[in-house]
């Protein structure tokens, strides 16, 4: 608990871009699940800005959850690129 007490913290006049920028690839058709639990975890960790390439199946299910998650197409090459 000492470990994650030292990521919890926030320091005053900051802002997501203070903190970490994850990308995250995952979530196949029908695998919503383990995409889910590496967003919940970078939220309890305090990831900054958090991106995600998942299939466009999944986009809706990450953004009703997670509404503060940059989502975009995996099979958009043109915003992966970025």
């Amino acid at each position: 608990m000492i470990i994650l007490s030292k990521y919890l913290s926030c320091k005053k006049n900051s802002h997501k871009g203070t903190y970490a920028s994850i990308l995250v690839v995952a979530g196949g058709r029908g695998y919503l699940g383990a995409l889910l639990l590496v967003l919940k975890t970078a939220a309890k960790l305090g990831a900054g800005v958090v991106r995600v390439a998942t299939v466009s199946e999944n986009i809706l299910g990450v953004l009703a959850i997670f509404p503060n998650v940059i989502v975009t197409d995996i099979n958009d090459k043109e915003m992966l690129v970025e």
